[in-house]
């Protein structure tokens, strides 16, 4: 990596050992450091954004709150396309930013070489994905578009970071292949954070070395923790770009961790591998439109007419408009819960007043209460589960004919 001795991000030291004690040192001055700068950065003569750039700044963040917003109402009424489309917008517009930035590379002191656009290709992508989905849903559904969005974007994410992962070997091999001789100068440590660990140190050498008659010095990428690999003055052999001598050299002295580089390759490659998964399981596996849909039609929103009783119209045209295709036909059958249990080989089950018995997630099983009364929604071509009301909270006041199966007491088989 490039060397900066005015980067504040890095702690320029020449202490290959530290004990605790002065790790934490390290750490609070840092912090206490980036909080001077950027106290210095909010002067007033140091302010460069125009209204023109504060206006827009804050016309995005109003953007992205009511993205946020949106998408929690979308799901909220119903309406997962409107949503999962919303949620996508997020990712798509980050992204396009991140395109159009017109920067090439990322300053900020980490061990990765993806730069802004790369990860602005990432994130238009990702958002993207739920864009495809939602065209989807008139199709295959809205539980398997949702699934094969969640797997493509896993999939995609993996592909993304594996393939960059192989670039930095391969380049790290093949660009990087004129060695020169150098030595270690010294040591820049960064600090890192985890949610689940302390702020620690992370250590990389700074090298020194002579190319075509001039003095470069550059920081070692492969880090170690807050103890350095070397001793300052060291004489290591690097490699470097011929036409970038002073961007990131390589050790050839064996500290290149290559099975670390492999072992994060396996773990980019499961993402891969879950992603397919996903998408296979969303293209063959069981999924029932049920597990998706049935809480936002069991609770009515505060918008819904209401008949003489108090309880929300259930219309034709309210139950049309949550089925978001025009052109299907549908039947209405009236059921009552006449037992829920679980089954160690079928799951968590339903039984209606007909007497059939139907498998759902622990989420919809737990929507469903013994004696509750409910319409169903089904395809009237092939029988298929729609949508599902509570009568507690709807009363039915469409034209189609409906079938009341409260009483019923046919045995059923397990769907």
């Amino acid at each position: 990596m490039r060397y900066n001795p005015d980067d504040l991000n890095w702690i320029y030291d020449s202490r290959q050992y530290l004990t605790a004690d002065e790790e934490r040192g390290l750490i609070a001055e840092q912090r206490q450091q980036q909080i001077s700068d950027g106290l210095r950065k909010l002067r007033p003569k140091n302010l460069a954004a125009t209204p023109l750039q504060t206006g827009l700044g804050f016309l995005a963040l109003l953007l992205f709150i009511g993205l946020i917003a949106g998408f929690v109402i979308a799901l909220k009424k119903g309406h997962p396309a409107i949503g999962i489309m919303l949620f996508g917008s997020l990712f798509l517009i980050g992204g396009l930013m991140m395109l159009v930035s017109g920067k090439a590379e990322s300053d900020h002191s980490n061990d990765t070489a993806l730069g802004t656009r790369a990860f602005g290709l990432l994130f238009a992508v990702i958002g993207l994905l739920p864009f495809v989905s939602a065209a989807l849903i008139p199709v295959i559904g809205p539980a398997r578009a949702l699934i094969g969005a969640v797997g493509a974007a896993f999939a995609w994410a993996g592909l993304f970071f594996s393939f960059d992962l192989v670039r930095q070997m391969l380049r790290a091999r093949l660009l990087y292949g004129e060695a020169v001789p150098a030595r270690c100068i010294g040591y820049a440590r960064s600090v890192h954070h985890s949610k689940n660990s302390p702020s620690h140190l992370r250590t990389h050498e700074i090298f020194e070395y002579e190319y075509n008659g001039e003095m470069y010095q550059a920081i070692n990428p492969v880090s170690s923790g807050r103890d350095a690999m070397m001793p300052v003055g060291e004489p290591v052999e690097v490699r470097i770009h011929p036409k970038r001598p002073d961007e990131p050299v390589y050790a050839e002295d064996g500290r290149s961790p290559v099975s670390s580089s492999v072992a994060v390759l396996v773990f980019f490659s499961l993402f891969v591998a879950v992603g397919i998964g996903l998408i296979l399981f969303a293209a063959f596996g069981r999924v029932d439109d049920s597990d998706f849909k049935v809480y936002n039609r069991l609770s009515p929103g505060a918008s819904q007419s209401t008949t003489e009783n108090g309880k929300h119209a259930l219309t034709d045209a309210v139950i049309q408009s949550q089925l978001g295709k025009p052109e299907t036909e549908w039947n209405i059958t009236k059921y009552r819960v006449t037992d829920r249990y679980q089954d160690e080989k079928y799951g968590y089950v339903i039984v209606y007043s007909d007497g059939s018995r139907h498998r759902a997630s622990k989420e919809a099983w737990d929507c469903y209460e013994t004696g509750m009364v409910f319409y169903q929604i089904t395809d009237a071509e092939t029988g298929k589960y729609l949508s599902a009301y509570n009568c507690e909270s709807w009363e039915y006041t469409g034209e189609h004919t409906l079938a009341d199966c409260t009483g019923s007491s046919d045995s059923g088989g397990l769907s």
